[in-house]
């Protein structure tokens, strides 16, 4: 029988443990412009079930795949012969109402209208970086982090802020997180915007260097340790530290929780899930290479997986959990 792979933290030990089945992904074919050098860099799901994943490489010659729509059986793709200014997309994200962003580059993107419209020129005044992640707070503003600075559309307008931030997440009150450094590597913060001001907040001894919004309200952040915690009455607690996981493992790069309090993280060997104090790495996806995932939670709900080869797959099971809970 199938077997999933799990790690007790205290002991360990490698525990073999019987999976309900082997999971047979669902797998929605590639751009033809997408070769196997395009890694997916993103992907996403709307609440009408379409599914959206983006290609790109940011390496020192960029180049991508533009952005794949699989909605009721029918694939689009979308690239700079159709709308895009852009066809390295490294970036996507979704809206509380339901509306697809992208980042390209320098670049905004917003998808209205069934159609792309470019919010912002290629490294104008209004982005001057690379866009590393988005954020959406409750009085509609659209937050972007750029490494150089912290930027806010709002109502067609732009303002900006000298942080140097690489990841943003919104907590259960509505209050911006962002997680940056104070211009040397080892000067790492985290900072919450409220309406009535802002704070940094006190750092563990491993300071937190990223932060994952896990689609469920909860925010969570990974240190060097690769320790995780997740922000809870206005402090970090910690789930989890990174001496309980096996080194070989490596840098978690993306999280998000299932409704049955399981955590899905990509790392470098496959899809890693922790549960109930124990990590499990599915054998049958040791082989995937995944670079980005995201969770269906409509009726069917699955586990979607970008690869680094470019291939864009469908789980409903992994080691034995299914991502609906039990």
């Amino acid at each position: 029988m199938p077997r999933g792979l799990w790690v007790t933290p205290f002991l360990a030990l490698l525990l073999v443990l019987p999976a309900t089945c082997r999971p047979q992904p669902r797998e929605v074919a590639q751009p033809a412009a997408t070769g196997p050098s395009q890694p997916v860099t993103d992907v996403i799901v709307t609440a009408d079930g379409t599914v959206w994943a983006s290609y790109g490489d940011l390496s020192f010659h960029p180049r991508g795949g533009g952005i794949l729509r699989s909605q009721n059986g029918q694939l689009t793709h979308f690239s700079t012969k159709n709308e895009l200014p852009g066809d390295t997309i490294q970036q996507l994200a979704l809206s509380p109402g339901d509306e697809v962003w992208a980042a390209s580059g320098c670049q905004v993107l917003r998808f209205r209208g069934n159609q792309w419209q470019t919010l912002s020129e290629a490294c104008s005044d209004h982005l001057p970086g690379t866009i590393t992640d988005f954020a959406f707070s409750p009085d509609g503003s659209v937050w972007i982090a750029t490494g150089f600075e912290l930027v806010r559309y709002s109502g067609g307008s732009w303002s900006r802020e000298r942080i140097l931030a690489n990841s943003l997440a919104v907590d259960k009150q509505g209050g911006l997180m962002v997680a940056g450094w104070r211009g040397r590597q080892d000067t790492f913060f985290v900072q919450i915007h409220q309406e009535d001001g802002q704070r940094f907040l006190e750092q563990p001894s491993n300071p937190i260097v990223h932060l994952f919004d896990d689609g469920n309200g909860r925010v969570w952040g990974r240190t060097q340790a690769d320790d995780l915690y997740y922000f809870d009455d206005g402090g970090w607690q910690l789930e989890v530290s990174g001496h309980h996981r096996p080194n070989d493992f490596g840098t978690l790069s993306a999280l998000i929780a299932g409704p049955d309090h399981s955590l899905w993280m990509v790392h470098r060997l496959g899809l890693l899930v922790y549960r109930k104090g124990r990590w499990c790495l599915d054998p049958y996806l040791a082989h995937v290479y995944p670079t980005a995932l995201t969770l269906q939670k409509q009726s069917a709900s699955s586990i979607w997986i970008g690869t680094r080869s470019g291939r864009l797959l469908s789980y409903g099971t992994v080691c034995g959990i299914h991502p609906g809970g039990e």
